[in-house]
């Protein structure tokens, strides 16, 4: 995570610390390997995924991969599991639609996604007791009633925090403020411009694609 946070990062030594993480190694390796990249055979290694995607997209990922997996507990009543998957379905729903529509580039649009969710596991860190109760209630992963309960708690919401941690960590504005309106429009997301305003569409179709996926998935196994 720290290689990827200084703009004169060694590409080599970037990969050198994804191969050193089998999970994360894999994860770039099916990025690579999807329909997004449009290639007829299949890399291998980190290398070839490095090859294929450009460093700045293995970066993006990278960092983005490293940050969600900072909270691997169960805390604040948020299930980690649940929330990973969410977290990944508006990943790769977003990027598809980034691709489909070609309005912003894929990585970016997976990145924002698997983000846009991480100020959850910010409050449910700390705040426990008090988040385990918003989770008990009939609230969806990234739905508006969520952000009011969040706001009238702590003075914020976790898109708000989300945002935030992503300025700390040098994302683009853009992004961060596209990341900012994915749960209702804010103007400063139309100050960037079309690119902007494009992906922060985009981030909610993605929201709301995931949303419907993993619920149904989540009630299929209860039954």
């Amino acid at each position: 995570m720290e290689i990827t946070q200084v703009d004169d990062y060694d590409q080599s030594e970037l990969i050198q610390a994804v191969m050193a993480d089998p999970a994360l190694s894999g994860r770039i390796i099916q990025m690579a390997n999807s329909a997004m990249y449009g290639a007829q055979n299949s890399v291998q290694t980190v290398r070839e995924a490095a090859l294929r995607i450009g460093s700045k997209t293995l970066r993006t990922l990278a960092l983005g991969f490293s940050l969600l997996d900072q909270g691997q507990e169960n805390r604040g009543g948020l299930d980690h599991h649940s929330f990973w998957s969410r977290s990944l379905a508006t990943a790769v729903a977003t990027s598809s639609l980034a691709f489909e529509r070609r309005v912003s580039a894929p990585a970016e649009a997976f990145t924002c996604g698997l983000l846009m969710g991480i100020g959850q596991l910010a409050f449910a860190s700390l705040y426990p007791d008090r988040y385990a109760k918003f989770m008990g209630w009939d609230v969806s992963f990234h739905d508006a009633r969520l952000a009011k309960l969040e706001h009238c708690a702590f003075g914020l919401n976790h898109v708000q925090v989300s945002s935030l941690m992503m300025e700390d960590w040098g994302f683009p504005k853009a992004s961060q403020l596209a990341v900012l309106g994915s749960i209702e429009p804010c103007e400063g997301a139309l100050v960037e411009g079309q690119d902007g305003e494009a992906l922060r569409r985009i981030l909610r179709g993605g929201r709301a694609i995931a949303d419907v996926l993993t619920i149904d998935r989540e009630s299929a196994s209860e039954l």
